[in-house]
């Protein structure tokens, strides 16, 4: 992105034997399951790469970023660590139930999520339409 092109990252296996299905994968968020419904999502950035966690909430009000993981499935564990990640590489930490990070100029940010057993969820950028070339 550094080079003012918009790229959003997927998630998939790195498949060798039947243990590793599952590891990593996209999810997608998008109301129409069909192929226009899918793809307009894609197009769109309105997935996230996982490694074992999903997207409660992420959004964007006033200035602030405000997310929330969780696991697919229910679970005790409601405290994640969240990296807040902009284009100059700068990161934030916190730790919790939600993350929030205040915009501070950046052109984009992306969150990580991680959980206790090591599962991550990655976003696509919150960004600056203007930042990115056509």
């Amino acid at each position: 992105m550094k080079q003012g092109k918009l790229a959003f990252g997927f998630g998939d296996d790195d498949f060798h034997a039947p243990f590793d299905a599952g590891r990593g994968y996209t999810e997608i968020y998008t109301k129409a399951k069909n192929y226009e419904g899918i793809k307009e999502a894609v197009d769109n950035g309105r997935f996230t790469a996982s490694t074992g966690l999903s997207l409660e909430y992420l959004d964007l009000k006033d200035g602030v970023i405000k997310v929330k993981a969780g696991f697919p499935t229910e679970t005790y564990v409601n405290s994640f660590g969240y990296k807040f990640i902009t284009e100059n590489g700068t990161v934030s930490e916190t730790y919790g139930e939600t993350g929030e990070y205040a915009i501070n100029g950046e052109n984009y940010i992306r969150v990580e999520a991680i959980g206790e057993n090591g599962a991550m969820l990655f976003t696509q950028p919150v960004y600056k339409k203007s930042f990115f070339n056509a």
